[in-house]
This record gives C-alpha cells, sequence and structure tokens, in this order.
C-alpha cells in the first residue's frame, strides 16, 4: 500500500467517528486534532530543503504546531506528565526499530504494525485521559521521527523528517490509541458501576433482615 493511503483512510474513520457523535467527551479537541491532520496531509507533499542531506516535510511541521497547539492549553502540571510520557514512547519506539534492525527475524508484522502496538500499550498504561492518550501518542510518533532521521543520518548521511509514511504512522497510532483509551475507560465505569449495584445491593440485603 502506497504511503499516505492508511493516513488517509484514518483520518476518514476519525471524521465518521465525531459525525456521529462518539467523540463528545473530547469534541473540541477532536474537532481541532481532524482539522490540523487534514492539514498535514495536504502538506505532505511539499519538502523544505535545509542542506542537500536533509530536509523537512511540512507535515511534519504542522503536525508539530498542532500537538504543542493543544500541549499549551493543558494545566501546567498536566503538561510535564504529558510531554515525558510522549518523550518515553517516542524512545520507546525507537529502541524497538532498533532492536528490530539489528535482529529482523524479531519482525512478526510490518515495522508500522509494530510502532502502533507498542504506541498503544504505552498510551493506554500511561494517559489518565482521552485527550492525553491523544496528545501522548502524538508527541510519542513525532519524538520518534525526530530519534530515527538522526539515527538514519549518521548511517547514511541523509534524513527527512515527515512524510506520508510518517503520516501513516502518526495518525494510525493516535486513533488506534484513542480508540483503545476508550475502551479501557468504558471498561473501567461499567465495572464500577457493577460494583457500586453490588455494594447497594448487599446493603438494601442487609437492611432487609
Amino acid at each position: 500500500m502506497n504511503p499516505g493511503y492508511i493516513a488517509s483512510l484514518c483520518l476518514f474513520i476519525l471524521f465518521v467517528l465525531y459525525w456521529m457523535g462518539s467523540l463528545e467527551a473530547v469534541r473540541k479537541s477532536a474537532r481541532k486534532v481532524i482539522v490540523g491532520f487534514t492539514a498535514a496531509l495536504v502538506s505532505g507533499a511539499w519538502d523544505i530543503p535545509v542542506r542537500p542531506s536533509l530536509s523537512i516535510n511540512l507535515s511534519f511541521l504542522v503536525a508539530g504546531f498542532l500537538f504543542f497547539y493543544l500541549w499549551s492549553r493543558e494545566a501546567a502540571n498536566q503538561r510535564t506528565q504529558i510531554f515525558m510520557a510522549g518523550l518515553l514512547v517516542g524512545t520507546s519506539l525507537f529502541l524497538v526499530r532498533y532492536l528490530l534492525y539489528l535482529d529482523p527475524v524479531l519482525q512478526i508484522a510490518d515495522l508500522l504494525y509494530c510502532q502502533v502496538a507498542v504506541s498503544l500499550a504505552l498510551t493506554v498504561t500511561l494517559a489518565r485521559t482521552l485527550p492525553e492518550a491523544i496528545l501522548i501518542s502524538t508527541f510519542g510518533t513525532l519524538a520518534f521521527e525526530v530519534f530515527n532521521e538522526v539515527w538514519q543520518y549518521t548511517l547514511f548521511g541523509s534524513a527527512a523528517l515527515g512524510g506520508m509514511a510518517f503520516l501513516d504512522s502518526l495518525i494510525l497510532s493516535t486513533l488506534v490509541s484513542a480508540v483503545g483509551k476508550a475502551f479501557i475507560l468504558s471498561l473501567y465505569d461499567h465495572a464500577f458501576s457493577m460494583y457500586k449495584g453490588w455494594l447497594n445491593f448487599k446493603k438494601e440485603k442487609r437492611a432487609g433482615r
């Protein structure tokens, strides 16, 4: 599949979820994320040459601006936690990428899906809310892109930040992490409601005696 197709499909799914009202809990953030990702996808056709062996795709700058805009609107104590969690996700993604480079036998699936799986596992563990999951996953992918391209530059003497493959990873990771976190929160709420119902039942049973 050509780079950019997965990003387009995930963006369409996000739009459908938003239109259906499934993202009502994060409606304002979701609208900004969809607009930001759309702008990043459109801008993915333009590269900004920094030097002959280094370029930055405009999509990377748009995605970075989107993250820092949403991140700056969080509470001060949350910003530090989100930044450090995203940095942990990005570092972990790079370590997985480097491990698969050293031993390709460990790669049981396409690299993109391995990255998404790691991002999902870490994001749902570190994030406390759905907006945090979106920000942590986004920053983790941005940080990984920087780490990976710096490594590529040391190996081959050239690097290109951003691009359609980067957008595939970014939007797919964000979508999967958001859905995963929403599912976990839903399970937690359901379990808590059942527990409260069980406690009320026990109280009523004791009162009946």
